[in-house]
């Protein structure tokens, strides 16, 4: 699916005709348009320090620091990290993972990268944290939601304060969705396994959380 893998599911009885998988965000914003809210963040898992370069002759020792071995490194985390960012509907469906990216990466750039605003339906309301400032500007078509963040040696007022707390409680559905995901080991345990396969790991495990989503949850029988 490229740099940007996004899918859904749908709960499908006997009689449902024609039955059809939802591939991409476009397919699943056209099978639910009452989609109009998508809540996005990050998340990180720990992996292994980048490997030394190998020897340019035979028998030659690993020598030297690979060059994207600061890219992995998270500040945040205090070691060498894959960085994942979630979007969720308020439904709790995964609808979009990013490609992984370096622990290093601003979740700004991971957002560009991804190219997942500029295939939301204008207008959407899109729920980020403070990590997203400046995503206003970056997609004026969309009404952009973000926590305000306290003034430099001041403090917020009553009002800002209540409306944190309020995106805060819509926000709260994409963090029980990344617990959910990192209830399977492969989320959330130190990853060993190769870097190009890390994304589809999490894609497997994303279409679980969101099979189990659509068979308890009333709203989608």
């Amino acid at each position: 699916m490229g740099s940007c893998r996004s899918w859904s599911s749908r709960k499908v009885t006997p009689d449902d005709a024609p039955r059809r998988r939802l591939r991409t965000l476009e397919d699943v914003l056209a099978a639910f348009p009452e989609i109009a809210d998508i809540i996005v963040d990050g998340t990180e898992q720990p992996r292994g320090q980048p490997k030394k370069k190998k020897g340019s002759g035979p028998g030659k020792k690993a020598v030297g620091r690979p060059k994207d071995q600061k890219k992995f490194f998270s500040v945040k985390k205090g070691t060498h990290t894959l960085k994942t960012q979630v979007a969720v509907t308020p439904d709790g469906l995964v609808v979009h993972l990013s490609a992984p990216a370096g622990g290093r990466t601003h979740d700004m750039k991971v957002l560009k990268q991804s190219r997942l605003l500029p295939r939301l339906p204008r207008g959407s309301r899109v729920w980020v944290d403070r990590g997203y400032t400046g995503v206003d500007k970056l997609c004026p078509q969309h009404e952009v939601i973000v926590l305000h963040m306290r003034p430099k040696g001041g403090m917020l007022s009553p009002e800002d304060r209540e409306l944190n707390h309020q995106i805060a409680k819509v926000r709260i559905t994409v963090e029980n969705v990344v617990c959910k995901l990192k209830k399977f080991r492969i989320c959330r345990e130190f990853y060993r396994n190769d870097t190009r396969r890390h994304g589809l790991f999490w894609d497997c495990v994303a279409g679980v959380v969101n099979l189990r989503t659509v068979n308890r949850a009333p709203q989608f029988a």
